[in-house]
């Protein structure tokens, strides 16, 4: 008789601590909802950023391709045109001038100011 009472008993703290613990459930769960809302919206954000890095890089690589191919249309165009020759011999005397100097730079190069006017 006194287990029952006993028992009886255990069952009345639970029953009145149900509340207590129903509140701390709840507390627990909304917290744990928190933290993956904050965890989603920080690797969705994160995606978005590696996208757009992704977007930029192409961009710029096309931008740099069409530049690169125009500076070479550029200097075809000159290379195939009536100052070929003249243009021949500019750059054989600068191959002249960088030997004599033991080192190669731009100062009396030809094709570089059709590359810079084209950029």
């Amino acid at each position: 008789m006194i287990r029952v009472a006993k028992t009886q008993l255990d069952y009345w703290d639970i029953h009145s601590s149900y509340k207590e613990v129903k509140a701390n459930s709840i507390n627990n769960f909304l917290a744990n909802e928190y933290l993956n809302l904050q965890k989603h919206l920080n690797d969705r954000a994160l995606n978005i950023l590696r996208q757009t890095k992704t977007y930029e890089d192409g961009n710029t690589n096309r931008l740099m391709s069409e530049i690169v191919s125009d500076a070479i249309s550029q200097i075809d165009k000159n290379m195939n045109g009536p100052g070929r020759q003249d243009i021949e011999n500019k750059i054989f005397e600068s191959s002249l001038d960088g030997l004599s100097k033991g080192f190669m730079d731009y100062a009396n190069d030809p094709l570089l100011p059709l590359v810079l006017s084209s950029l």
